[in-house]
């Protein structure tokens, strides 16, 4: 069986558990040209049972019908942990290559999702229905500077209905309402000064649904 053994950004490719217990005695804690680490009794029994016994089933260690854990603490602390993984090649530059082509796909596919639900949330916004529409602006965050200089934020949560063209129109209107509105709402005698900021219309503090065209309701 074969291993990548990893502490940090040290890695090597092994093939035995004497050459994990070789990589692990070569070790110095992170960050410290002092202080070797060493391989433990219970890790160099813990090595021989894993070469002897475990094989890879996906990415997981399993022998006699148990998934093993990957991590081989030499001491228990957290600056002696060291992890084996599934090697992604026959040696350890194909299995860096190939690991890092790996990264590269998952961070494309994680862009092109962000991409598309971006698309998604404007096509949302931007739909024209004209009429009622209820909104949500959630977490706005409303600072208030003290007479003795220091900022106090606090949180409002705004909720009500409008008359709009589209989601982002209804955005607008809402956030002018506040602009008209929240002064009296946060008016207190300890404030010289105050502002707030309205979360993104494409962030998900604020949601909007489209109500049809209502005549008996009131806007706000």
């Amino acid at each position: 069986m074969k291993a990548i053994i990893s502490y940090f950004d040290r890695q090597e490719l092994v093939s035995s558990a004497q050459e994990a217990i070789d990589f692990i005695n070569s070790l110095t804690f992170r960050n410290s040209g002092k202080g070797a680490i060493t391989a433990n009794d219970y890790t160099v029994k813990r090595l021989q049972q894993i070469f002897d016994e475990c094989q890879w089933e996906g990415n997981q260690l399993k022998g006699f019908g148990m998934i093993f854990s990957t991590e081989i603490a030499t001491t228990g602390c957290s600056t002696t942990r060291i992890y084996l993984y599934k090697p992604l090649g026959e040696t350890l530059e194909e299995h860096v290559a190939a690991y890092q082509a790996k990264i590269e796909a998952e961070r494309a596919e994680r862009l092109a999702e962000a991409q598309r639900r971006k698309e998604r949330r404007m096509n949302e916004l931007n739909e024209e229905r004209e009429g009622w529409y209820y909104v949500e602006l959630r977490d706005i965050k409303v600072i208030g500077t003290f007479n003795r200089g220091n900022d106090h934020p606090i949180y409002k949560d705004f909720s009500g209905k409008v008359i709009a063209k589209s989601g982002a129109d209804a955005y607008q209107k809402a956030v002018k309402h506040l602009e008209e509105t929240m002064m009296n709402d946060c008016t207190t005698s300890n404030f010289t000064y105050w502002h707030h900021e309205c979360p993104d219309m494409m962030s998900g503090n604020f949601y909007f649904s489209y109500l049809g065209m209502l005549s008996d309701i009131e806007e706000f």
